[in-house]
């Protein structure tokens, strides 16, 4: 079992090849109480939506909103169904986060 430290500093986990697997790192505490404000400003998630024969969810009806633009092998930028629908509200949160979404980055 290998065991990573839980001080401040950065932790990057490679493997054996040295193929960087995953990047821990904490998050300032202001920046996370500012995402859990935030979220009142978007639109309530629509319930599950079960199926009915094995109780199960309905494919693509879950829980929660998918904020995406992406292109294919085209110039043109494809924004998601939910990025579509809540626009004004999406992009107020994004605002919002905005240095949340900076740090990540950096």
């Amino acid at each position: 079992m290998t065991v990573y430290p839980s001080g401040l500093e950065p932790v990057k986990i490679r493997d054996a090849n040295g193929l960087l697997l995953a990047y821990r790192f904490r998050i300032p505490h202001h920046l996370l109480q500012t995402l859990t404000d935030s979220t009142a400003l978007l639109k309530p998630t629509p319930e599950h939506v079960k199926d009915g024969t094995n109780n199960s969810p309905v494919r693509g009806k879950y829980q929660c909103r998918i904020y995406t633009v992406w292109s294919d092998y085209s110039r043109q930028f494809k924004e998601s169904q939910d990025l579509e629908r809540d626009w004004e509200e999406e992009h107020q949160w994004l605002h919002t986060n905005k240095e949340l979404f900076d740090f990540c980055s950096d």
